[in-house]
């Protein structure tokens, strides 16, 4: 117990008979008076002691009047800010209670308030005020402008639904708050807000950024019933008040509770207590609900690492006590101590042999400091015993997670199953009219809650996989990255090998059980027509296998993350001779290496998570090839004559061998040695070609033909399903409620559509695999035959090459005009989520047949964008595979297809997947710049954040998150670094920009608080000068504006030539470089704003260029974002040539994000890839 006593009460009425009301808010004056809102008496009161210093106030809406008055702060001149409660209102005071100020109004939005319930002024002078009825926190200027909040309302379930599901930020976002109602901060300027209606405690670092929640409802020690108000003592232990649990609860900062106050003294209990705080000698006061007096408490002195000894001492065996010293002295930079102390928890946890025990006491957070500690100090073969025990304790946790997954699903399933066949029989009794609806059926009532209660535990436990999965290969990565022992990257990959062979049989299972509901599905369709009750076998076997694609998701998240991890770890140890062994495993022996594929042709339905998995297997393999590098040796190969021959489109027996190597050889360059052909790791002999091999590889070329006939139909017959589904969705939507009988029918049909969608899905998957053998057939013979000397210079050779050229051609123009369409459609898409948002603000009942068309066209535009990019990547792999052919026949002479502007292969350095926290949750990197130490900074367009890595992918910060308040974002698009390393982000929605230090901390805004006139509107680019001026092309104005290092206006340059600016980059001559949506792309202006240079439109053949860098060295690199490619210019604006195309591979992009160089090094964001790729411009340009 810790030693806290009652002192005494006070305020009991002064003598009068004036009837006091409880109090709602506290704080103090550096004096030591109590100042207290008296809620119930719309006033103010200044306390000394029990004697009434002043009271001000009263009931009403002018200033100084109040409507329920709750929290109260004083800032550094005793001015006193009271939360006017239902008067949605922030009122400011001098000392003595002249009022000075007011802002605020009821309403959600910006500058508007409702029932603010607490009140900080922070250091800088800002006030922050928390919001009850918004959920939300809301920063003010000390002049009462708004600067901006973040949360919004949500619970503890839909965060991790949010998660779950992988939720857009502008959908959701965390931090969510049901009913905050208090703030308080720590020594180290951490944050506690109580989150009451959510029953927890939520910490922010000083950045805002959200590191701890604890809590949950409950009557248990660290459970709460409505934690109103939370105070922070000198020693940083935080008092909650426990509303209905009656009782202040004592945590340490890192949410260990420590001891609970329950009465005043041995006979008087607290009875629902709301209010506390800490006044200026350490003295706890706590406040009640329904009494008016004051309770004081003397509260302990010593210290926390006194007071966590004391802990250890009474319970050794509990590793919570240890784990406190160990943050204790990690937040004092004490690590050798924290680590020592992190390693005695750890094997406490370790010793715990009882399953339900283990996970009970399992702490990933603190395996996780301990790993993040051997990353800062690169020392892990200190603690490498627990560090690897440390291991042992995650990969056992993961396993059992897993397996109450399957569990949980195997029970749901079994009661879905009886749940699906009464539900079938309720609705055959409404269709044929023999329903009584006097009766209740309480069987199908009791399964289906059955059924209701295992959905929502499966969900659950999913989350808490996902989260596991996240957490263990974060550990795993710091600890890789910190140049640990032989010892533990062996134990690293044999672990990882272990977790993959383990999911590719649980895939190939569950698999299995899928594809004998399809059979059944299929037989139970046929005999629809001549029996009904088919339809019973049809549904079950569906919504089976629905139960299945949930199951996937968290074991798809683990593959996830499990392949990422592979690839993080060939990032950082290249020289390691495991992991190279590892991925030569997993990646060319068999069986291992068909783990991946074959899960990839089960999972076709699911195109987005079909996508992810594919495109970071195809990337795991080129950093296998580049690791592998000179120290590949082919093994020769035969191939049987009828190798080459065209393969039929409709051939179903997929041959997983051939699949595996068309993976590995996609993106590997052709060449010749020693009379053989090699392609990746084959070598094939290049004599003795058969007479007839020049026309069976024609016939192949000719073949290709079919496939896009048949993958035009499938794709049309896919998108009239879609039509169908929308509309009968629509029809769902338009039934009369009394109507039980319509819903069953179009529910059954939108069920059959769906399973006819997926089964195209399958057939088109099934088309692409063949395509890819048949192409693969294409290249290896036509690189055959220009090896052979003698039959490359026939005719009908020379013939073939033409065709192949034009096919090659066509292929180009199609990838060209899919990546427009893309474009197009997405702006419109865009459009449509503005018009349906302003729609939906205005809340008219005359506009919801517009709102349904419009959502109607959305839902039609995000399917169509489905498929052209499925189209897209299609067609350039053919496209990329036919280049790599083509630069052979250069290089062998056998045949020069004309450029009219040289294609580039960029010379990779590096392939890098960002690491860190949340290391599943993919990034899609933007704007991007090297600081000056080489590491790079990056935007994260769709999550909200900024990050800086290593050139190894190492997170060294990671800040921001939605919102519209300081350091959050809403769509950063780009950012630039000053001299200092200090980093200013475009903050593309919130139309402004933001400063941050290099840590993160953040400076200042700008841009969105001048006059009318001035401010920017929605921008994309900036540029830093030699002076730290920041350029910005402010786009719907038509202009330039300048600002200095302190975000104030200096300049607008608008030149008569400049069209709409969407790219700007400062020279260090003044000149500059503008991005213009003209007829010319860019231009060059001197410091005049005269043009000196431009770049026509079709001069380039690329659309509008929205990104521009320059290096002293290689000139200027551009591209236009949706076509991939890169456009290299020299200082003259003269095209040298142009970088990659379309693509999942290195040296291939999906949407180029921002560019950056340092020295040689030209870093790319490869946004849709979830990547960043460096590439040695001398090299290339070499080449």
């Amino acid at each position: 117990m810790l030693p806290i006593c009652f002192d005494n009460s006070f305020r009991s009425g002064h003598g009068s008979s004036e009837q006091l009301s409880p109090p709602s808010g506290f704080a103090f004056t550096p004096q030591g008076h109590l100042v207290l809102s008296d809620d119930f008496n719309h006033r103010i009161q200044i306390y000394d002691n029990d004697q009434l210093l002043v009271s001000f106030g009263e009931k009403g809406k002018k200033n100084s009047q109040f409507n329920y008055p709750k929290g109260i702060t004083l800032d550094k001149d005793e001015n006193i800010y009271v939360a006017d409660s239902w008067n949605h209102r922030i009122q400011k005071f001098d000392s003595r209670g002249n009022h000075l100020q007011t802002f605020g109004s009821y309403g959600e939005g910006k500058g508007e308030l409702n029932e603010p319930y607490d009140i900080m002024v922070e250091d800088c002078g800002n006030i922050l005020v928390v919001e009850r009825y918004n959920h939300r926190l809301q920063w003010f200027s000390p002049e009462g402008e708004s600067l901006g909040w973040i949360g919004q309302r949500g619970t503890v379930l839909e965060e991790h639904l949010a998660y779950f599901y992988e939720t857009s930020a502008n959908l959701f976002s965390s931090p969510a708050f049901e009913f905050p109602t208090s703030v308080g901060t720590d020594s180290l300027g951490n944050y506690f807000i109580t989150d009451s209606g959510n029953h927890r405690i939520v910490k922010f670092n000083k950045n805002w950024q959200r590191i701890l929640t604890f809590g949950e409802r409950g009557e248990e020690t660290g459970q709460f019933q409505y934690p109103l108000c939370v105070s922070i003592g000198k020693n940083d232990l935080l008092y909650v008040s426990d509303l209905n649990n009656n009782r202040v609860q004592i945590f340490s900062p890192f949410g260990q509770f420590l001891d609970s106050l329950e009465q005043t003294d041995d006979s008087t209990p607290l009875k629902s207590p709301c209010l506390t705080t800490i006044d200026p000698h350490g003295k706890l006061y706590v406040g009640l609900t329904f009494n008016p007096r004051v309770f004081r408490f003397s509260t302990p002195s010593e210290s926390l690492e006194s007071l966590a000894g004391d802990k250890v001492q009474a319970n050794p065996k509990n590793p919570e006590w240890p784990t406190l010293q160990g943050q204790l002295a990690e937040q004092s930079e004490k690590l050798l101590i924290a680590t020592e102390s992190y390693a005695k928890a750890i094997q406490l946890m370790r010793s715990e042999k009882n399953r339900d025990l283990s996970i009970k006491v399992f702490n990933p957070d603190l395996l996780l400091n301990i790993s993040r500690i051997a990353l800062k100090e690169h020392s892990p073969k200190k603690n490498e015993t627990a560090l690897l025990h440390g291991l042992e304790i995650f990969v056992q946790q993961i396993k059992y997670s897993r397996e109450k997954v399957q569990k949980i699903y195997s029970a749901w399933e079994e009661v879905a199953r009886v749940f699906s066949d009464k539900e079938f029989k309720k609705q055959l009794e409404i269709l044929e009219n023999r329903e009584d609806p006097r009766i209740f059926n309480q069987e199908l009532f009791n399964v289906e809650k059955q059924e209701r209660i295992l959905f929502r535990k499966i969900r659950a436990a999913s989350y808490k996989h996902c989260r596991l999965s996240d957490q263990l290969a974060e550990y795993i990565n710091n600890i890789v990255s910190s140049k640990c022992s032989t010892k533990f990257i062996q134990a690293g990959c044999d672990n990882l090998v272990e977790r993959l062979n383990e999911l590719g049989e649980m895939f190939s299972a569950n698999l299995a059980t899928k594809e004998t509901n399809e059979l059944e599905m299929i037989k139970a369709f046929s005999e629809l027509q001549e029996d009904q009750s088919k339809w019973n076998i049809f549904r079950t076997n569906f919504l089976a296998n629905n139960r299945i694609v949930l199951l996937f998701t968290p074991l798809l998240f683990e593959l996830r993350t499990l392949l990422i991890t592979f690839k993080c770890s060939a990032q950082v140890s290249t020289e390691n001779q495991k992991i190279g062994a590892v991925l030569t495993e997993i990646i060319e022996q068999s069986p291992t290496n068909q783990i991946i594929p074959k899960i990839l042709l089960g999972i076709q339905e699911t195109r987005l998570a079909h996508t992810i998995i594919d495109t970071l297997w195809r990337d795991l393999i080129d950093t296998w090839i580049a690791l592998r590098g000179e120290n590949n040796k082919p093994s020769a190969k035969i191939l049987e004559p009828d190798y080459f021959s065209p393969i039929p489109f409709d051939i179903e027996d997929l041959n997983i061998e051939e699949i595996i190597k068309s993976y590995n050889t996609e993106n590997t360059e052709l060449e010749t040695k020693s009379k053989q052909l090699i392609i990746g790791n084959s070598a094939y002999c290049t004599d003795s070609l058969p007479d007839t091999f020049a026309q069976r590889i024609s016939q192949i070329l000719e073949s290709q033909t079919n496939y896009e006939a048949k993958n035009n139909e499938l794709q049309g017959q896919l998108k009239d399903l879609y039509k169908q589904c929308r509309d009968l969705n629509q029809q769902l939507k338009c039934v009369n409620p009394q109507d039980k009988r319509t819903p069953i029918s179009i529910n059954n049909n939108i069920s059959a559509v769906n399973f006819q969608a997926s089964l195209l899905k399958r057939m088109i998957l099934t088309l692409e695999v063949n395509e890819d053998h048949n192409i693969n057939r294409l290249i290896t013979g036509s690189a055959l035959l220009a090896t052979n000397k003698e039959m490359a210079q026939e005719p009908s050779v020379r013939s073939f090459y033409e065709n192949l050229a034009i096919y090659h051609s066509q292929e180009e123009t199609h990838v060209d005009c899919i990546a427009k369409k893309i474009k197009s459609f997405s702006f419109r898409l865009s459009d449509l989520k503005n018009q349906l948002l302003n729609l939906n603000l205005e809340q008219n009942i005359e506009h919801v047949d517009r709102s349904i068309q419009l959502e109607n066209e959305r839902e039609e535009i995000k399917s169509d964008l489905e498929d052209l990019k499925f189209n897209l990547f299609r067609r350039s792999r053919i496209c990329n595979r036919l280049d790599h052919l083509f630069d052979f026949f250069r290089r062998t002479n056998a045949y020069n297809k004309g450029r009219s502007v040289f294609e580039l292969v960029p010379a990779t350095c590096n392939s890098l997947t960002p690491m860190g926290p949340a290391i599943g949750t993919l990034a899609q990197p933007m704007g991007i710049a090297f600081d000056s130490s080489g590491n790079i900074f990056y935007v994260d367009q769709e999550n909200h954040h900024v990050s800086r890595i290593s050139q190894s992918g190492i997170c060294l910060a990671r800040f921001g998150g939605w919102g519209n308040g300081p350091g959050r974002f809403q769509y950063p698009v780009s950012l630039q670094l000053d001299r200092q390393d200090n980093v200013y982000v475009v903050d593309m929605n919130n139309q402004r920009i933001q400063k941050f230090l290099p840590n993160g901390e953040f400076l200042l805004a700008f841009g969105d608080c001048e006059e009318e006139e001035q401010r920017l509107g929605m921008v994309f680019s900036s540029s830093i000068d030699t002076e730290d001026n920041l350029w910005v092309a402010d786009t719907p104005h038509h202009r330039i504006q300048v600002y200095d290092p302190n975000g104030k206006l200096l300049n607008s340059i608008a030149p008569k030539d400049l069209k709409h600016p969407v790219g700007i980059c400062c020279l260090e001559n003044a000149e500059y470089f503008v991005a213009d949506q003209s007829d010319d792309l860019i231009k060059r202006y001197d410091a005049g704003g005269n043009l000196l240079a431009s770049l026509n439109r079709k001069e380039a053949g690329f659309g509008d260029l929205y990104i521009i860098t320059f290096s002293h060295t290689y000139g200027i690199f551009a591209s236009d974002h949706w076509s991939s490619r890169i456009l290299h210019l020299d200082s003259s604006l003269n095209i040298q040539g142009i970088y990659g195309n379309s693509g999942k591979r290195t040296g291939q992009f999906n949407r180029v994000g921002w560019m950056d160089t340092r020295n040689d090094l030209l870093a790319v964001a490869d946004m849709c890839n979830n990547r960043i790729q460096l590439f040695d411009i001398k090299k290339t340009l070499s080449s």
